[in-house]
């Protein structure tokens, strides 16, 4: 080969080679492009959520024993039940099974649903005439939690079919509820003679979320009174020092109650509680794996929560709620920002759900397919875990798909 021609070669393979790798960066460019306006959760799809609610009807199915109630606690890796139990939790469970009977209209969820709701009721259900209201109590812990009669409004209105009119159960709970609301619009958290708030980021917007549904459903202003200084207590409060845990269940009360009274308070304080839970819950979480994105988890404050299934189901609930509310202000920015968090939770919700092929090798494959392990590397199942995704799945099915 002559050096001239060896020059030319040299010369035109560096040529070839500079114009595909030009080539390939464009059509890189391009495909970028195209995935950046293809939706991040594309494959979330309203087919997709029916069937894994009913893996969760199938998992109701296969456990529900013949009294009605439910297991509480069950670990695969060691195939074994915990005795423990809580009242709120099982609950819980039951008016999300309600919800995910209903979305999939299955008579079989739904009959097993009224059964466990019927077990829990004959329980737990509790009323004091001499007081004129009554309370759940919890058979496990031996308390009274205003958490428990909470969700126990909130079980029982899902049960029903809409609209329909408070029970006596309904009513009594309420006046229970009412009677624990402080002057100052905070709760006492457990019926006791000492005042305490313990838990108070979890019950008071499970009051507040009953209230509002017991608003919706009847004339009392009561209830709305309620609302509105629960609303200007809380306010303050978490504009001061943001707790997360607080956020789900606000959001879930004052969007109920922005539906009947569309007023500018409650719609500036549910904005407020979901932009700044995913600021400090979604955006911070920068050791999330591929796997764990959507997690509610901020590193920098482990005492806010650890990372856990049930926590991933209520804080996606609550933000359908907050996008709602967006929606009915027609406020788009808001909407996609709440979309984008809502597909991001609940991605991360069905990573961890047990499904036929993930429970291979599992002795047992019926107790676990249809319930979801507490973290990506957790694999036992709690009840409240199955509740909080089973809400959090009829709700995005409702919201974003219908």
């Amino acid at each position: 080969m002559s050096k001239t021609f060896g020059n030319a070669f040299s010369k035109n393979k560096t040529f070839a080679l500079s114009l595909t790798v030009l080539v390939i960066a464009f059509f890189a460019v391009i495909l970028a492009g195209i995935a950046e306006k293809q939706p991040r959760y594309q494959h979330i799809t309203g087919r997709l959520l029916d069937e894994r609610m009913r893996l969760i009807g199938q998992w109701v199915s296969e456990n529900q024993r013949e009294d009605g109630s439910f297991p509480y606690l069950y670990d695969p890796d060691k195939n074994e039940y915990s005795s423990k139990d809580y009242a709120i939790r099982q609950i819980l469970a039951v008016q999300g099974f309600f919800a995910v009977g209903k979305t999939l209209r299955d008579e079989s969820i739904l009959s097993a649903a009224a059964r466990g709701e019927a077990y829990l009721m004959n329980d737990m259900y509790r009323e004091d005439p001499r007081r004129g209201f009554a309370y759940i109590f919890d058979t496990y812990h031996k308390d009274i939690r205003l958490g428990a009669a909470a969700v126990a409004i909130l079980m029982l209105r899902e049960g029903k079919a809409n609209p329909a009119p408070l029970s006596r159960e309904e009513r009594y709970l309420g006046e229970f509820i009412l009677s624990m609301q402080r002057d100052n619009g905070g709760f006492q958290t457990f019926l006791q003679e000492t005042p305490t708030q313990r838990d108070e980021q979890f019950y008071s917007g499970e009051a507040l979320a009953a209230l509002a549904l017991l608003s919706h459903a009847t004339s009392d202003p009561r209830y709305e009174r309620a609302l509105q200084k629960g609303l200007h207590y809380y306010r303050n409060i978490l504009a001061a020092d943001f707790l997360p845990p607080y956020a789900p269940w606000h959001m879930m009360a004052y969007a109920i109650a922005y539906r009947d009274a569309p007023k500018e308070e409650y719609a500036a304080y549910i904005f407020f509680l979901a932009d700044t839970l995913i600021e400090t819950m979604l955006t911070a979480d920068e050791e999330a794996r591929g796997d764990e994105i959507g997690r509610f988890y901020n590193p920098r404050r482990p005492e806010w929560g650890l990372p856990h299934s049930a926590s991933t189901g209520i804080y996606t609930e609550g933000l359908t709620y907050a996008y709602e509310v967006a929606v009915l202000r027609g406020d788009p920015e808001r909407m996609e920002r709440y979309r984008e968090a809502i597909f991001s939770g609940t991605r991360s919700l069905l990573s961890v759900q047990w499904t036929r092929k993930t429970a291979r090798g599992i002795l047992h494959p019926a107790r676990v397919v249809g319930a979801f392990r507490r973290t990506t590397v957790r694999t036992d199942t709690r009840i409240d875990q199955l509740g909080h995704a089973a809400n959090a799945l009829a709700r995005v099915r409702h919201v974003m798909f219908e």
